[in-house]
């Protein structure tokens, strides 16, 4: 946006407006009210090094979101072109469809398929109390 920061991190106390006009606001948990209210991202265990996890996280998911669209947009723009210049007929156009609506399903499931194969499941302690 022209004439905003990009990203504003703030406490709320007297930067709440700097906040609200940010294209992307952070704020602490710890932080007032007004700007845990504002803030688009709530940093919950009030580590200001999470930051540039965040930024790894939205460069992820930005690139993830362009490899999705081109998997869904190109065999459609494919089927249209089949039907208009290569007389497919509506049985090919539409499993043409059908198939690129398949890959948009995997780009966009297999950042979370990666994921799980990277890190083991989160395993349950109970207090020595809780076991009588």
């Amino acid at each position: 946006m022209l004439g905003l920061p990009d990203f504003y991190v703030g406490d709320g106390l007297n930067d709440a407006v700097a906040l609200k006009n940010a294209a992307v606001s952070i704020s602490l948990r710890s932080a007032s009210a007004l700007a845990t209210d504002t803030a688009q991202v709530v940093l919950m265990n009030q580590d200001i090094a999470q930051i540039a996890t965040l930024f790894d996280l939205a460069h992820a998911l930005q690139s993830n979101m362009k490899y999705t669209l081109s998997a869904v947009v190109v065999p459609s723009l494919c089927s249209m072109a089949g039907v208009l210049f290569l007389g497919f007929g509506l049985a090919q156009a539409f499993t043409l469809t059908l198939l690129g609506m398949a890959a948009g399903v995997v780009v966009a499931v297999s950042p979370l398929l990666r994921q799980r194969q990277r890190s083991p499941a989160p395993t349950v302690s109970l207090p020595a109390h809780s076991l009588k």
